[in-house]
């Protein structure tokens, strides 16, 4: 039994360790990214492939289409679902945007 004892107070030590391990490099992460200025941001930038940045407002164009979806559907469901009796479903379940709260992406990739 008291070998037992020794394993498991040997792996809360190895997960203490981990813990400050991690909070280490998710500091240091924050830290690298924290404010940027303009120069950083042009920088940046700068690095990103000309075609990539080309693409992108093409890319970002399909969120309208996406809203426009979006509101269609939210009328549909509203409209059909309460005539037949279906239970209306919760976008907030099938739709996750956590991009923005991600700690180690750059504050433009967020």
């Amino acid at each position: 039994m008291s070998r037992i004892n020794e394993i498991i107070d040997e792996i809360n030590k190895l997960e203490e360790e981990l813990s400050n391990e991690l909070d280490k490099k998710i500091s240091q992460k924050k830290n690298k990214y924290k404010k940027l200025t303009i120069k950083e941001m042009l920088l940046y930038f700068k690095d990103i492939p000309f075609l990539v940045l080309l693409s992108a407002p093409i890319i970002y164009a399909m969120v309208i289409p996406a809203l426009i979806l979006d509101v269609f559907l939210w009328v549909y469901q509203n409209i059909n679902f309460r005539i037949y009796k279906i239970p209306i479903v919760k976008r907030e379940n099938y739709f996750v945007h956590d991009r923005g709260s991600l700690e180690y992406s750059h504050p433009i990739e967020k």
